[in-house]
């Protein structure tokens, strides 16, 4: 197997003997692979991956500088080609959980590591994604008819000046960029012919995948006003034909060494704007709506006190601010879905903590997850939370009844055994409550905390037997509920300010 035709692997772990333990795991040329580099943090892997485009990165998730889990979140906003493996450890399974929602693809637990697995692992990868993508790419650079598309990679046509002039007679460069279910089918340089004079501009198709097509447009530049004026009257001719198919316009330029560049930092954050605009199917690069920026900042911190209150106020504060980051088209799409999920995931987390019946969307959080990454505008991102605020709703609005329910027989549970051992803990059992939620309720609806309630019930009826009766202040104290006779008088008088035997003494001298 010739060297170019290996699958590029990056190990990126901070222990050098994990990573000389991977490296000498497997006979990596001998399986089709190339170890092409180790990194000890984030950070130095984006600079490896940056010069030698690895097709595979292996990583750990706790690093220092940069983490594993900030480190795929970079690799797939701007390398969403290359596969993800995560190096876990047992007790790290909240971040790989984490990392699976940012397009991690498998994950090895460390103690469990073995050249069998990461080989599977590893064929699995290669025999999907990165197999076919690594054919089409073959048959690309073999094909006359496709040498165009290798552009996008900054590939040198290495044309003779005749051979130039031939093929780009004009001196304006752009690339449009079409995204959808399916671009096949679109008769696109049929149509541009029939609208355009086929004179004025030259069309070479540079990328043909079965969701993407970019093509190259070489005019000139008193043309380029008549294309960018007529181009959406070319999308509705076709647009029985284009089934959810989106165009993007981009930004002219006038050499054509300047075309990966354009296409990386013109037609891909194009197609990010078309996440934020869900009603225009072609994006213009100067027809673009003025960027406002926003207000303030989303703070969880105060979303969460909010939410402990009233559910409906701290609803209200995320749509507010939701619709109004909606409008921020240049903010990275990935970035918009990671929010939402973040505050799915929080919001479950509080349920729980709070005693709420979570279980069913504890487990629905993920298809959400899945739901939002795969949404294709911020509309329909959006509409899956609001889908899940309305479980929630109904949630809360069920629970808050039977656990006011729940609640009363466990204050009459409480006045019925109060002479008896009660610990929060037990009660919470036998009740069905989280002992968190317990404890804040008697703090936050009785003014008090849980032992404080149970010791005011207590001297209340040892004040009534100190009044009615000539029991001795001993056999009070075990009459309602405390073993120790000190330290109930202890008790007693912090609650009262006397002691028991005082209190007895004043009362009795009242009475006379």
């Amino acid at each position: 197997m010739e060297n170019a035709e290996f699958i590029k692997v990056l190990i990126v772990d901070d222990e050098l003997l994990i990573r000389q333990g991977i490296k000498y795991l497997l006979d990596w040329e001998k399986e089709g692979f190339e170890v092409i580099g180790e990194a000890a943090n984030g950070k130095e892997a984006l600079q490896i991956i940056k010069t030698n485009q690895p097709h595979i990165v292996i990583t750990d998730i706790v690093m220092p500088v940069l983490d594993g889990e900030s480190l795929i979140k970079v690799i797939k906003r701007e390398y969403p080609e290359i596969e993800i493996v995560v190096l876990s450890s047992f007790d790290q399974f909240e971040y790989v959980r984490s990392s699976f929602q940012n397009g991690v693809v498998d994950y090895i637990l460390k103690p469990n590591l073995n050249s069998d697995e990461l080989l599977e692992i590893l064929h699995k990868i290669t025999s999907t994604k990165i197999g076919k993508h690594t054919e089409e790419l073959t048959e690309s650079i073999s094909s006359v008819k496709n040498i165009f598309a290798n552009l996008l990679t900054g590939y040198d046509l290495k044309l003779t000046k005749s051979q130039f002039q031939e093929l780009f007679p004009f001196e304006q460069f752009f690339l449009i960029g079409m995204v959808g279910s399916t671009t096949n089918n679109l008769p696109f340089k049929k149509m541009m012919t029939n609208w355009f004079h086929k004179e004025s501009f030259c069309l070479y198709e540079l990328k043909k995948e079965d969701k993407e097509k970019v093509y190259l447009i070489n005019t000139d530049k008193e043309y380029l006003d008549t294309m960018k004026k007529g181009i959406n009257k070319v999308y509705e001719s076709m647009e029985s034909l284009t089934n959810g198919i989106r165009w993007v316009f981009g930004k002219p330029y006038d050499s054509l060494d300047e075309t990966k560049r354009m296409y990386e930092k013109t037609i891909k954050q194009m197609y990010n704007y078309l996440f934020y605009f869900p009603h225009m199917n072609v994006l213009i690069y100067d027809q673009l709506p003025e960027k406002k920026k926003l207000s303030k900042e989303f703070n969880l911190s105060i979303f969460l006190s909010i939410l402990n209150h009233s559910f409906s106020k701290a609803r209200n504060y995320f749509e507010a601010y939701v619709n109004e980051l909606a409008t921020q088209y240049d903010r990275d799409a990935f970035a918009f879905k990671s929010f939402l999920g973040n505050i799915i995931f929080n919001v479950t987390v509080f349920l729980g903590e709070k005693g709420y019946d979570e279980g069913e969307l504890e487990e629905e959080q993920y298809q959400y997850f899945l739901q939002i990454n795969e949404a294709n505008h911020v509309v329909e991102a959006i509409g899956y939370v609001t889908e899940y605020f309305d479980k929630v709703a109904l949630i809360m609005s069920h629970e808050s009844t039977e656990q006011q329910n729940y609640m009363q027989q466990l204050l009459n549970y409480i006045h019925q055994h109060y002479n008896q051992s009660l610990s929060l803990t037990d009660l919470a059992n036998k009740f069905h409550f989280n002992p968190t939620y317990l404890s804040t309720y008697f703090s936050k609806h009785l003014g008090e905390g849980f032992s404080e309630y149970v010791n005011r019930l207590r001297i209340e009826k040892a004040k009534e037997l100190l009044k009615s009766t000539k029991t001795p202040i001993a056999d009070v104290s075990h009459i309602v509920g405390y073993s120790d006779q000190s330290y109930f008088s202890k008790v007693f008088k912090k609650i009262v300010g006397l002691s028991p035997s005082s209190y007895r003494r004043k009362w009795n001298i009242g009475n006379e």
